[in-house]
């Protein structure tokens, strides 16, 4: 009868051990990147909240630049936004720089581009992407005096299409509500933002939440129409009117 040679079988549970070791190291990098999937979801959570605050923290600087100008006399259709990095908002009744939100004789506040990451990247074509929009075209529900005249319109900034995560986060720090885990939906449509404040405010249109959220001068909401549905938006109001 024969047998197997010594090496034979020394080469069979060598070749045992070396399966072995591949469904192992297979099983545990399988765990790892589960586990640094996890990983990443938390650390975009909480990017989003530092975004959030960023965000909100420049947004009030600009309400506050904005409300010592008119403190110190100057008009809201005197104030300008014209900035070095976003064309179209020069304003023909602000004649020096102590009328600029963006100068340092001014509002003092520096123009800020928003970060890419913040931004949901399939709307780059669209106007307003990756800048912040000053417009004086919209009438925000219950803020000020409602009504569909120029007088009545806001002087809003907004930073249009951030991320919906982005945008639940911007609603909890704001304390706008987030029905059923998404942002509130605008109920018609904003005016273009290729509409810039340049020192007019026109007919435009309203910014309309529902209920619990009308009234509020900041947080973010889903587009009705015009911006689209599914696109989200943060705003802040500057001044009521």
């Amino acid at each position: 009868m024969s047998r197997a040679s010594p090496g034979a079988a020394e080469r069979g549970n060598v070749f045992w051990y070396i399966m072995v070791a591949i469904v192992l190291f297979a099983a545990l990098s399988y765990a790892v990147s589960q586990s640094n999937r996890g990983s990443v979801a938390a650390m975009s959570e909480e990017q989003a909240r530092l975004a959030a605050t960023e965000i909100l923290d420049y947004a009030s600087a600009l309400s506050t630049a904005t409300a010592q100008l008119r403190l110190r006399g100057f008009k809201d259709t005197e104030v300008s936004y014209e900035n070095p990095v976003v064309a179209g908002y020069a304003n023909p009744s602000c004649t020096d720089a102590a009328c600029r939100i963006f100068s340092p004789d001014g509002g003092g506040v520096a123009y800020k581009a928003p970060v890419t990451e913040w931004l949901d990247s399939s709307h780059t074509a669209d106007p307003g992407y990756g800048a912040w929009v000053f417009s004086g075209d919209n009438e925000v529900d219950r803020v000020g005096t409602d009504g569909s005249t120029a007088a009545n319109k806001e002087l809003i900034a907004f930073l249009p299409y951030v991320k919906k995560t982005l945008c639940l986060e911007l609603n909890r720090k704001t304390g706008m509500t987030n029905p059923s885990d998404a942002p509130p939906r605008e109920a018609d449509q904003i005016a273009a933002y290729t509409a810039l404040f340049g020192g007019t405010y026109t007919h435009g249109e309203s910014l309309t939440l529902p209920d619990p959220d009308k009234g509020k001068n900041a947080g973010c909401f889903e587009g009705g129409g015009n911006p689209p549905l599914g696109t989200y938006h943060f705003y802040q109001v500057l001044m009521a009117r």
